[in-house]
């Protein structure tokens, strides 16, 4: 059985093997016990070691809007309400 990477039991199988890893960073010696077991399955263990690490090719990429003048008038009034509340609630009426 294979899952899509954004599936759910992919995404909760992934989280568990985190909290796993955090827990065996606080217990030594089951770290120790675990990793000789692993020395006889290197393509596992090579695994394991990356599960949570951020992937240096996946970044972020936002686009900043330019300018106000660029959304479209609904999104323009949505965008005028909350900078009014905005300045309300911080005080800074420019």
């Amino acid at each position: 059985i294979t899952f899509a990477p954004t599936s759910r039991p992919r995404k909760v199988l992934k989280q568990r093997l985190i909290n796993l890893k955090s827990y065996l960073n606080k217990n030594p010696k089951l770290k120790r016990k675990l990793l000789n077991v692993l020395e006889h399955m290197p393509n596992l263990k090579q695994r394991l070691q990356r599960v949570g690490e951020v992937k240096s090719d996946q970044t972020i990429h936002i686009d900043l809007l330019k300018s106000v003048a660029d959304l479209s008038p609904d999104a323009r009034t949505i965008h005028n309400q909350l900078i009014t509340e905005i300045e309300k609630h911080t005080g800074n009426h420019n």
